[in-house]
């Protein structure tokens, strides 16, 4: 971002990292049921997120591990919004528990570290 002239525009990681999860957890945020195929690329998005906020050394950029665990963050929160919901159904349910406490474990992983 510091290489591009002032008036540029560039694709910044944090968009990156927004575009993604926002395809990817497009469910979450509107509140609807998971098929398996979307579950199980969220189930594959949420180990690439972990992995990045975990890993001691760290192999990602700072940045990188900082946004990650910034998702995890905003996922969690969703479905905690989404839980409360009577709409979803028990496959879709099941999942966004386990995908909560994978998060939570997640995040007390990295607060243990002391990453």
């Amino acid at each position: 971002e510091l290489r591009f002239k002032k008036g540029d525009q560039p694709f910044t990681m944090l968009e990156l990292f927004r575009n993604i999860r926002k395809a990817i957890w497009q469910e979450v945020n509107e509140g609807t049921n998971i098929n398996s195929f979307r579950r199980e690329l969220q189930r594959m998005h949420l180990y690439v997120l972990k992995n990045m906020v975990v890993k001691t050394p760290p192999t990602y950029p700072h940045d990188a591990v900082t946004l990650a665990r910034a998702d995890l963050v905003a996922i969690k929160n969703k479905i905690e919004e989404n839980l409360t919901s009577e709409n979803l159904d028990p496959y879709t349910t099941a999942h966004l528990q386990e995908t909560k406490a994978k998060i939570e474990a997640a995040l007390d992983a990295q607060v243990q570290a002391g990453i």
